[in-house]
């Protein structure tokens, strides 16, 4: 099993290399919509460093799902999503590892790009190290209950609609964790509990969606 999922990690990677214009795309948006709540509020260091948290964690709540409007759609195009289902192959490992590739490719360049946005929003070190952390351990979970909404729409027509129909309302109780760790940690309260919910949540995500994921396919493609 392990074999498979490491193979088709590595393929999906290949994939996502040879076409930079996806993550490009998700990065530059992420750091535009990042750059424009200061244009759009005030300069003053003290409010932005206050919206920081909520502005950077949005920014990569709408990156996300801006980029996995476009999960398993060259799948569709060339066939190999029917392959998949044929195969025999346990698919909810493979689904795992495309999510993995889809998370590595897409969403580590968002928390790479962080830091040098939090200092343009006047975090100090301490609060970039936590909102890098709260990011690293929640955003996993915004990418599994993402593609899981994905899968369930993928047969019907105005997906973008209504994936941000369906994933916005599931997503706000990370997105509001993720921005009071931040918060608490400004208030020199302990963040650990908060940090380890986020890593948990993601962790049972991507243990349980791929299945959930894997039999909305198949309804999918049969229906």
């Amino acid at each position: 099993m392990f074999k498979i999922f490491c193979s088709t990690l590595y393929y999906e990677l290949l994939l996502f290399f040879r076409d930079k214009k996806a993550v490009f795309f998700s990065l530059g948006f992420f750091i535009f919509v990042a750059l424009l709540f200061p244009i759009a509020l005030s300069p003053h260091p003290d409010l932005l460093k206050k919206f920081a948290p909520g502005i950077l964690w949005v920014a990569a709540l709408l990156s996300s799902l801006l980029a996995l409007e476009n999960w398993l759609s060259s799948d569709l195009e060339d066939q190999a999503l029917e392959q998949l289902l044929l195969c025999g192959l346990p698919l909810p490992w493979l689904i795992a590892a495309k999510m993995t590739a889809f998370w590595l490719a897409a969403v580590l360049p968002l928390l790479l790009a962080t830091p040098i946005l939090g200092l343009m929003l006047h975090l100090s070190a301490l609060d970039l190290s936590v909102l890098l952390l709260s990011l690293l351990a929640g955003t996993p979970a915004l990418i599994a209950i993402g593609a899981t909404c994905k899968a369930l729409t993928f047969s019907l027509p105005q997906q973008g609609t209504l994936l941000g129909l369906l994933v916005l309302p599931l997503t706000l109780p990370i997105l509001i964790m993720g921005i009071n760790t931040l918060i608490e940690s400004e208030l020199a309260l302990p963040v650990g509990g908060n940090l380890a919910f986020l890593g948990g949540l993601s962790l049972l995500c991507f243990c349980l969606l791929p299945a959930a994921i894997a039999s909305a396919l198949r309804w999918g493609m049969e229906a």
